[in-house]
């Protein structure tokens, strides 16, 4: 399709998870929020473990994150900026949804902020921990993490080499690293739903 080959196999987790979702729809609201947190929590907790891995194997350091922006010059910065500003609203996908939840779940309002202040201070904190960490790992050969991300960006990385996230989790912590990252892929794609 489109000059893609298809699976069987992608077809069939494709259909598992509309009917995983069905199910949970079906089940109620109650059912749902009780999964939903679930895998909130399984993507926090893999997320501090892997954070806390790099910080305890010394990845963590200011040198490591240098350039604090991609570009040699302030136009290169102020670029950065307006492309994360311009992707912003997409990040807050979901939050329109928290005032029919809260209704039907009869929470109070000042409940429900709480839950959406939780909500965006915990979504913040999982994007700062995952880019600190990717960006203080990387491949030998690299000077700092612009030159990393230009490498891939170039298609001059393949594997895991070519994910800076799974990358990390991977250099910190071996293959318990790349599940703990999947399952925290899985969590974050799942609750997105």
């Amino acid at each position: 399709v489109a000059g893609y080959e298809i699976y069987f196999g992608e077809i069939l987790l494709g259909i598992f998870a509309l009917v995983l979702f069905a199910f949970l729809n079906i089940r109620g609201v109650k059912f749902a929020g009780v999964f939903q947190t679930i895998l909130s929590c399984a993507l926090v907790s893999t997320v501090l473990i892997i954070f806390s891995a790099a910080a305890a194997k010394g990845a963590l350091s200011a040198e490591g994150l240098a350039p604090f922006f991609a570009g040699e010059n302030r136009s290169g910065a102020f670029s950065g900026v307006i492309k994360v500003l311009a992707v912003a609203p997409f990040c807050f996908l979901g939050f329109d949804t928290t005032a029919q939840t809260a209704e039907e779940l009869r929470f109070s309002e000042k409940h429900t902020r709480r839950i959406m202040n939780l909500a965006i201070f915990f979504g913040a904190f999982i994007y700062i921990v995952l880019n600190l960490t990717a960006a203080s790992c990387r491949p030998a050969g690299f000077e700092n993490w612009a030159e990393y991300t230009a490498a891939i960006t170039d298609g001059g990385l393949r594997g895991v080499e070519n994910i800076p996230t799974f990358y990390a989790a991977r250099t910190l912590l071996g293959l318990p690293g790349l599940f703990l990252i999947g399952i925290a892929v899985l969590s974050a794609m799942c609750t997105g739903i």
